[in-house]
C-alpha cells in the first residue's frame, strides 16, 4: 500500500493505494480524537471484481472494544463508497477491505479528509 499525507491549517487529508487479499486488512487507521469531521472515499478501481468494506469505530484510541460505524459492505467494480462522520466523539476508526470471493483480488484508493 502506498500512502500520501498532507496536513493544512487544522485538517489532515490522505491516501492510499494497494490491492485486496483474502484477509480482513486495515488500509486506514483515523485518529478521531481531535476532529469534529471525517470524510472517507474508497474507490474499487479494479474491473471485474467485487470488494467488501468495513469501517470500526472506538472509544480509547488503544482500545480493544469496537462497533461498526459500517458493516461489511461490497463495492463494486469502479464504484466509489462514501462514509461521513459528523460531530462524533470517537478516539480512532479502522478502515479495512477484503476480496468478495476468495482468490479474486482487486485494487483499490481510499482518500480521506478529518478536521
Amino acid at each position: 500500500m502506498s500512502a500520501n499525507v498532507y496536513t493544512r491549517g487544522s485538517y489532515v487529508e490522505n491516501s492510499a493505494t494497494g490491492t485486496s487479499t483474502n484477509d480482513v486488512t486495515a488500509i486506514a487507521t483515523i485518529d478521531g480524537r481531535d476532529s469534529k469531521f471525517v470524510t472517507v472515499y474508497i474507490k474499487n478501481t479494479g474491473g471485474t471484481n467485487t470488494l467488501s468494506y468495513k469501517i470500526d469505530t472506538y472509544a480509547k484510541y488503544s482500545g480493544s472494544i469496537s462497533q461498526a460505524a459500517v458493516a461489511a459492505t461490497d463495492i463494486a467494480a469502479g464504484a466509489v463508497a462514501t462514509f461521513t462522520a459528523e460531530d462524533k466523539l470517537v478516539a480512532k476508526y479502522v478502515v479495512s477491505i477484503e476480496s468478495k470471493v476468495d482468490g479474486s483480488h482487486s485494487t483499490y484508493s481510499i482518500e480521506y479528509i478529518k478536521g
